[in-house]
């Protein structure tokens, strides 16, 4: 009976174990698939962004790309070769006597978040050059960047959107400009190295593009920023850790907590049925004595009414002699 008490409790212990392992999985797994639901929607809704920033970037570049296109056609049909030329990968010269820089309007290179904008004011100057005797006019176009590796430049971690421009400086003229660059929010949070350019063409004192060596349009390019900077996680990214974390500490603590009381229960249901059982045991021995007295009474008893017939039996034939 002992062994079979025994062998009962260890199969509710190791049933009650199984229990909370099934119960702590099922809530963890249930908050890893919340988390990476939501990390799939922050995705998803990032490439929307991405491909609205490509639009974007295709349709600012149509008049730039127009502008090429018909230089291209003049080139050809002139019998010269144009090289294509891509504007980061292979950045073309600066013109001389053009000045550009930038800064940005926080007035600091840190501080930034990712998938939050940032704001550059870029500013750039033609001056005149007196030994020119045939001068004619910068027309800017517009601004272009990239985000690239702080320990290699050549690796490009994004590309900016285009910002068109599209201003004339005639000499002794400047102008300035805003570009507004969101990194994305799914990059690590660490520095990289930030560069900005503004692209601009010799137009002369006629109207007409100069013409570079290979036939196509004189383009020129200059440096408007090239710092490190250093992004740091978005506000939503590290609240979404902290709620994520949050809720899993406090799951784990829960199924501990529920363990505990459910062990603490048995443990006190076991005792209240032992006392239970003790009682019943005393009270059958006592029910059992009882019995035994009445019945032992109930015969003494029965004993002493037949000696006492028999006697008025004995007395009663005395008389009647």
């Amino acid at each position: 009976m002992a062994m079979n008490v025994i062998s009962c409790s260890n199969t509710r212990s190791s049933r009650s174990l199984v229990f909370k392992l099934c119960l702590f999985l099922t809530l963890f797994l249930t908050l890893i698939a919340l988390k990476s639901v939501s990390g799939e929607v922050e995705d998803e809704g990032l490439d929307i962004m991405e491909e609205m920033e490509a639009e974007i970037y295709a349709d600012t570049l149509s008049e730039t790309q127009e502008h090429l296109s018909a230089v291209e056609e003049e080139a050809k049909s002139s019998g010269k070769a144009l090289d294509p030329q891509h504007p980061l990968t292979n950045m073309p010269p600066p013109a001389e006597g053009v000045e550009a820089g930038g800064i940005f309007k926080s007035g600091k290179n840190d501080g930034f978040v990712l998938g939050k904008e940032i704001d550059v004011l870029g500013v750039i100057s033609y001056s005149k050059n007196e030994f020119d005797t045939n001068l004619g006019m910068m027309h800017v176009w517009g601004v272009l960047g990239s985000l690239n590796d702080v320990n290699e430049f050549g690796k490009y971690v994004q590309n900016f959107t285009y910002s068109v421009v599209n201003r004339s400086l005639m000499p002794g003229e400047e102008s300035s400009f805003e570009y507004k660059v969101i990194p994305y929010e799914r990059l690590e949070a660490k520095e990289y190295r930030m560069c900005l350019s503004v692209f601009y063409e010799e137009v002369t004192a006629t109207g007409t593009s100069k013409q570079a060596p290979n036939g196509g349009p004189l383009l020129h390019a200059s440096t408007v920023l090239n710092v490190t900077v250093r992004l740091n996680e978005s506000e939503s990214g590290i609240i979404d850790n902290r709620v994520f974390y949050g809720l899993l500490l406090t799951g784990i603590a829960l199924a501990i907590g529920v363990g505990l009381s459910v062990n603490l229960i048995k443990s006190w249901m076991k005792k209240r049925k032992g006392k239970k059982s003790t009682k019943s045991v005393e009270m059958g021995t006592k029910d059992v004595a009882d019995n035994e007295w009445l019945q032992t009474h109930l015969s003494m008893k029965e004993s002493s009414n037949r000696v006492k017939r028999a006697a008025s039996i004995i007395e009663e034939k005395q008389h009647a002699s």
